[in-house]
This record gives structure tokens, C-alpha cells and sequence, in this order.
């Protein structure tokens, strides 16, 4: 059967030869400039979780968006394999990719109005927006799946997964092979550079500063009008984002329009969503997903 979507994808050169992969789904009737939407993946994570039949891109593709996902280094597509050698670190994915990136966005269309942040995902667009205010000049809204910046420990489940998995395993794993292999140790189907799992821990464990040149982000997000935000969350899943993590998060990110959602059948959802399962599974296009495209156009 013919799809009725228009996928694309698109090689960005950033710095040191390195490449990331833009992958774009509309309709195939879609209008030259329509709403644009950025997406942007979790740590271990890949933009499959969002380009999937019954994910999120295609279900605002065909509520008439632009979609736009971008794959950091480490995922298929990317180039070149990460090594022990690579010095790839968040610093370059938010000054360098994120800004590449959007440059081209802007030649096919237009700088996005809409961010779709999934965990540590969120994290590196706030960040974006509170360093790179030229490229975010027209986002008016920013929806947050499991999202949260600092890691607590509320739970023993909490604790097993960050200190056994993101802790010892990935840690063990840098160690011997100088990256982390997320889907080893099932987290995840990316791997990542050493440098970015460690700058990873450091903005998950601390201040909102940048591991590298020291740039404030907490200070300077709280000088600008945030967004208006959805924060959509697995409601009894602590070890993604506890609630407690959730509204601290928001917090951080300044006085703005704030809405939250907590995605479990005690809340109101169709089922209890698990993990990735937030942004793909059958049942959230009557569900949440139908819940943020009214929220879009309210």
C-alpha cells in the first residue's frame, strides 16, 4: 500500500568531519510552510522512538506539521562510528549540531515554532534556547516527555537504575571501550562518546553550568519568557521521571505557561504507558497525542 507521507533525511556537516542525520516527515500534500516541529531523542536513545508508524512525527505530520527529527552522533545514519578517539561532547551538540541543523531547517522551511524534548532530549533544547536566542526567535510552544535534568533518588527501583545501569555498567563500559554501548546494557540502541556520557552525568548531578566553558544556563534561561510547555509523564515509572525530578525541572526553566500530564489509567490515560512506549504506542494517538494537538491549537 502507498504511504501518504513524505520522508526525507539529510546529512549535516558539523566540525571535524563528523555528521549528523535530519530526517523530515510530512504529508504529501502538505502546505510549503506549514507549522514546523523539532525533535530531539534521550541519551541512549535514537529518533526511531519518535519516526515510528504509530509515533508522534507521523501523527502531527498528518495533523498538517512539518516534523523534523535530528539523530545526534552514535546513531545509524551518523557518521563516523564512535570511538575510544572521539572528543564528542554536549558542548558541540548545543552550540555546533543544534545550530547547523537549524540553519537548514530554516533554507527547507522555516525556524520550527513547536520543540518535542524526550528526556536529557529536553534538557539540550532548553539549553539551546537559553544560549542560541537567534535560532529560537519563533518556538511558542515546547512539549517535554519524561523530562527532567537532575536525577534524585526516591526509589530503591530509582536507585538500581541509575547507580547499577548509568553508573557502574556504562562506567565499566567507558573504561574498557572508551564509549558506551546503551543497548548492552539496556538503555537504549545508541552509543555514545565517553566525553558526552561523563558531561552527561555532570548536568545530571549538579549545576546547570557547561562542563566545558562554564556557560550559565539556569542563570540565563531565567533571564528569558520560557515557552508555553506540556510536560507529558509515565506517571508510575520513578526511575524516567519522578514527579519529584519533573517539577524541579520546571522550576529551573523560569515563570512560564506550564501544563502537566500524568500518563497512567489512575490519571485518566487509556493504559499505563512503559518506557518508549510514551511516544508509540497504538493507543496514544486517542490518547495523549490527541490531548497535545488540541493543546497546539488552543
Amino acid at each position: 500500500m502507498q504511504s501518504n507521507f513524505n520522508e526525507e533525511t539529510y546529512k549535516i556537516q558539523t566540525t571535524n568531519g563528523m555528521q549528523v542525520l535530519l530526517s523530515r516527515v510530512n504529508t504529501l500534500g502538505h502546505k510549503t510552510h506549514a507549522p514546523c516541529v523539532f525533535m530531539l531523542h534521550d541519551i541512549g536513545q535514537s529518533s526511531a522512538l519518535f519516526n515510528h508508524p504509530d509515533g508522534l512525527a507521523h501523527f502531527l505530520a498528518q495533523h498538517g506539521y512539518d516534523v523534523f527529527m535530528l539523530d545526534l552522533m552514535g546513531r545509524e545514519g551518523t557518521w563516523p562510528r564512535v570511538s575510544k578517539h572521539m572528543n564528542y561532547s554536549v558542548n558541540q551538540a548545543i552550540t555546533v549540531d543544534l545550530s547547523k541543523v537549524m540553519a537548514k531547517i530554516e533554507r527547507l522551511n522555516a525556524l520550527p515554532s513547536i520543540y518535542v524534548g524526550h528526556g536529557f532530549g529536553s534538557v539540550l533544547l532548553s539549553s539551546f534556547i537559553a544560549r542560541m536566542p537567534e535560532f529560537n526567535k519563533n518556538i511558542s510552544h515546547f512539549i517535554h516527555f519524561n523530562a527532567r535534568r537532575l536525577m534524585t533518588l526516591p526509589s530503591k527501583e530509582y536507585s538500581f537504575f541509575k547507580d547499577v545501569a548509568w553508573f557502574h555498567l556504562a562506567k565499566i563500559q567507558a573504561s574498557l571501550f572508551g564509549l558506551i554501548n546503551s543497548k548492552k546494557i539496556m538503555l537504549g540502541d545508541a552509543i555514545e562518546s565517553k566525553v558526552f556520557y561523563e558531561q552527561y552525568l555532570m548536568l545530571t548531578n549538579g549545576r546547570w553550568v557547561d562542563p566545558i566553558d562554564e556557560f550559565d544556563y539556569a542563570c540565563a534561561l531565567n533571564k528569558i519568557k520560557f515557552p508555553k510547555s506540556m510536560y507529558l509523564v509515565e506517571q508510575d515509572n520513578d526511575y524516567l521521571a519522578h514527579q519529584q525530578d519533573v517539577r524541579a525541572y520546571i522550576k529551573e526553566l523560569g515563570n512560564h505557561n506550564a501544563q502537566v500530564i500524568w500518563l497512567s489509567k489512575k490519571s485518566g490515560s487509556l493504559q499505563n504507558y512503559k518506557g518508549n512506549k510514551i511516544l508509540n504506542d497504538p493507543k496514544a494517538k486517542d490518547d495523549h497525542f490527541l490531548k497535545l494537538a488540541q493543546w497546539l491549537k488552543s
